[in-house]
Parts: C-alpha cells; sequence; structure tokens
C-alpha cells in the first residue's frame, strides 16, 4: 500500500498516481460497481464486468435483429413485425380459410380468362389476365377485411340490452332488481330518494338506463358526453351516481314514479267538500264558497239538516273579518285561516269563552286589552318567525321541553347530513393506484 498510494476503495484497486485514478473513476466499470455499492451489493472485478459488457451487446444486437422483422400476409392484407406474432396468425383458422377463398378465386378467374381467349381465337394477354387476378384478389381482400371489422365491432360492442339486474355503471349483472340496486348503493353510492314513497321501482330504473344509453347524459349534473361508456365514466370519476333530487324541476322528472298521496293533508283533498274543525273553523273547498270564502247553505252539507236550518235562520251574534260566530255557539272560519284553525292549542280559550268574552265587551262590562305599540317596548310577543317561540300561556317547563326537543332535531338532521356527505366524498375518493413503471 506504500508503493500505491492512490486507491478506489468501491472497486478495491490501487494506482501509483493520481492521473490513473482519476482517469479509473470515468470509466464505466467504476460507476457500475457504484451502482452496485449503493444497492449494498459487492463489488465485480473488471473481468466479470467485461462478460457482462459482451452479453449485453449480443442480446441488444439479437433484439434488433428480431425487431427489424416485418412481414405481410397477402390473404389478409396485413403486416406484422414479430416473428411470433407471424406464425400464430398463418396457424389461425382465420387465415386459412382467407387462403383458401384467395386460391379458389384466383382459379376461377383463370379459368374464366382462359375460356373467354380460347373462343374468340385471340392470343392470350397474360398482362391483362394477371390485372384481372390482382383486381379480384383485392375486391376479395377488401371484402374479407370489412367482414373482419364488422366481426371485431360486434364483438366489441356486444348487446347492451335493457335489464333491470344489471347495474347502471359497470357491467355487473345481480340476481333481482332488488340486489341491483343495493349494489349501485354500495359500490356507486346511489341512493333513490324518498324510497318509502316509490310506486314503480323498475319504470324508474328504467328511465335512468334511458338517460344514459339514449341521451348520454349526467344524472346528477346533466352532463352529456359522446356516447354512453364516457357519460358513465364521467358519473365514476366525479362521484355523481347519484339521482338529481334538489331542484323543483329535478323532482318533477321524476315525479311519475312515486306515490305521494299519503302525505296530502286534509284541506288538500279536492273530493271533500267541507269539514268541520275541533276549535269551530270550517275547511270550505273553492267550488262550495262565494267569492269571500265564506260557507254558504250548499257547503254545510256535512252538518245535520236541524243544525243547518238553526244556523240559516238564526241571526249572527258577531262578525270578525276572519270569523262568523252565531248563537248556536259555532264558529264559521274564513277557508283562508284553515291551517291556523286546524291546530291545537294548549291554554287557548274555547268558543263559549269567546262569545262570552265578546258580548262582555260589547256590553261595556269589560275593557278590549290594546295591543302594545311603540318601539321600545321590550315585551312585544315575538313569532318563531323572528327568534320567539311563538307559544303564549304555556309553562316554563313546557318551553323547555320543546326548545329541548328542537335542538335534539337540529342537531340529528346536522348529523344525517354529514353522514351524506361523507359517503358522496367516499365514493369520489375510490381511485386506482398510480405506480410509475420507471421507479420499479
Amino acid at each position: 500500500m506504500d508503493d500505491l498510494p492512490y486507491t478506489c476503495n468501491t472497486c478495491l484497486v490501487a494506482f501509483r498516481r493520481s492521473d490513473g485514478q482519476r482517469d479509473h473513476m470515468r470509466t464505466d466499470w467504476h460507476l457500475y460497481n457504484m451502482k452496485r455499492r449503493v444497492a449494498s451489493l459487492p463489488p465485480v472485478p473488471q473481468e466479470t464486468f467485461n462478460d457482462k459488457v459482451l452479453a449485453a451487446k449480443a442480446s441488444s444486437t439479437a433484439a434488433a435483429a428480431k425487431a427489424s422483422f416485418e412481414k405481410t400476409c397477402l390473404a389478409c392484407q396485413k403486416t406484422f413485425y414479430s416473428e411470433n406474432s407471424y406464425q400464430n396468425h398463418v396457424k389461425s383458422s382465420k387465415h386459412k380459410a382467407r387462403e383458401v377463398r384467395m386460391n379458389r378465386d384466383h382459379a376461377d378467374d383463370t379459368s374464366s380468362v382462359m375460356s373467354s381467349t380460347f373462343s374468340l381465337g385471340e392470343p392470350i394477354n397474360t398482362s391483362r389476365s394477371g390485372e384481372a387476378d390482382v383486381s379480384k384478389v383485392t375486391d376479395s381482400l377488401k371484402e374479407a377485411t370489412i367482414e373482419e371489422e364488422e366481426e371485431e365491432e360486434e364483438e366489441t360492442t356486444g348487446d347492451d340490452e335493457y335489464s333491470s339486474s344489471r347495474c347502471l355503471f359497470c357491467n355487473i349483472e345481480a340476481s333481482s332488481i332488488e340486489e341491483n340496486t343495493e349494489h349501485m348503493f354500495k359500490s356507486h353510492g346511489m341512493f333513490i330518494p324518498e324510497r318509502s314513497y316509490l310506486a314503480d321501482l323498475e319504470g324508474l330504473i328504467h328511465y335512468l338506463y334511458r338517460k344514459i344509453n339514449e341521451n348520454n347524459e349526467c344524472l346528477y349534473c346533466h352532463a352529456v358526453r359522446n356516447n354512453p361508456a364516457g357519460a358513465r365514466t364521467h358519473m365514476r370519476d366525479k362521484g355523481h351516481c347519484m339521482i338529481a333530487f334538489e331542484t323543483e324541476e329535478e323532482q318533477i322528472e321524476i315525479g311519475q314514479y312515486y306515490d305521494f298521496r299519503s302525505t296530502y293533508s286534509d284541506d288538500e283533498d279536492e273530493d271533500e267538500s267541507s269539514e268541520l274543525v275541533e276549535d269551530g273553523g270550517v275547511k270550505v273547498s273553492g267550488s262550495d264558497g262565494d267569492e269571500d270564502g265564506w260557507e254558504t247553505e250548499t257547503s254545510a252539507s256535512s252538518l245535520d239538516e236541524d243544525e243547518a236550518d238553526n244556523m240559516k235562520n238564526a241571526p249572527v251574534v258577531y262578525r270578525t273579518e276572519y270569523e262568523l260566530h252565531l248563537p248556536s255557539g259555532r264558529t264559521a272560519g274564513h277557508r283562508s285561516l284553515a291551517k291556523y284553525f286546524r291546530q291545537n292549542l294548549h291554554n287557548y280559550p274555547s268558543v263559549q269563552e269567546r262569545v262570552e268574552r265578546q258580548l262582555a265587551i260589547a256590553n261595556g262590562e269589560i275593557e278590549e286589552e290594546q295591543k302594545p305599540r311603540g318601539r321600545n317596548l321590550n315585551r312585544a310577543v315575538v313569532s318563531r318567525a323572528n327568534g320567539g317561540t311563538g307559544m303564549i300561556g304555556v309553562t316554563g317547563d313546557q318551553k323547555r321541553v320543546v326548545v329541548e326537543t328542537e335542538r335534539k332535531e337540529r342537531t340529528r338532521a346536522i348529523r344525517q347530513e354529514q353522514r351524506y356527505t361523507a359517503r358522496v366524498q367516499r365514493a369520489a375518493n375510490n381511485q386506482k393506484h398510480f405506480r410509475d413503471p420507471l421507479l420499479q
């Protein structure tokens, strides 16, 4: 080591002068051993490295020679750049069938040309017959190519008929429509809104299928693509595998497959002409009431005949803007306030108490309470629309129960909305892992 002061710890060699060491550092052998050292591998001697270089050059030469292969099949009009692919093609049944058909057509054309030439007594024109043969073969090859392309297109396209058990976003076939909807919900995040009121599940699935396959349209954002496959890819990538049910137009679009009649209130039912309310208000339909909306003689058909006659002949005790109070104790309410008359308020005076109070006020026995007015009166009743409780004559315990119930309902609604948002985001984040081949 004293005679060789300049060494290379990577390749385990020594040099007498620094120039030799620097030249060694630039060689491919040193660079190769450096890569092996990084990979925690022992270095190789220079003879082994030279053998590896020669083997790599031989393999690259063989690969270049193999890559230069190029051969064309005349029967199928296809060019192959690999010997293996060409040999597989020659052994295929399609190639053999086309080759037999080409030979048969060539023989028929040759015999027909020769027979016509001998019948006319003219010399055989080889160039013309050759051109005719080439044209016939070309035409047959074109027809065969077109048939092959049609077959390949049919195989690629496949049968895309509608099936209620087939997924709208992938090619999975379920055993039933219920299992199909469960698959679309778990795999793609598509849930059916208002499922309890859905009357025609199969009709809804068929309608969504037509939107995707006929209109090439996204179910959620209504974006249109060039083909159904593009629409499905868009919905999967964007997380739009959902039914749009937010705006009024979107609800009307699929409303024909739902039945919400069970949610209709009594005042929206057109079959009933009128009915009495608990606190004396009467709901009158538009056809049975007069212009002002008050109950008429024809609209009182639901009452007993005796009561109707008494109410008809009895004078009105008093009348307000929205109520008619009769001596029988009944109150006829205006139909515009039917939803308020139907309420069952706590500690609200009954009809008899209100009649007695109005009579006392009219006779001057008691004074009518004046509503507070002014800007600085903080004791005025605040409605629920303005942030108040809107409960008159209710105890403090009952108010606390109502406030606590409303708080729990708001918390439950917020939690449900967060679960829905998380489900949508989780479905949109289902992406394939990308692996760079250069880093392998």
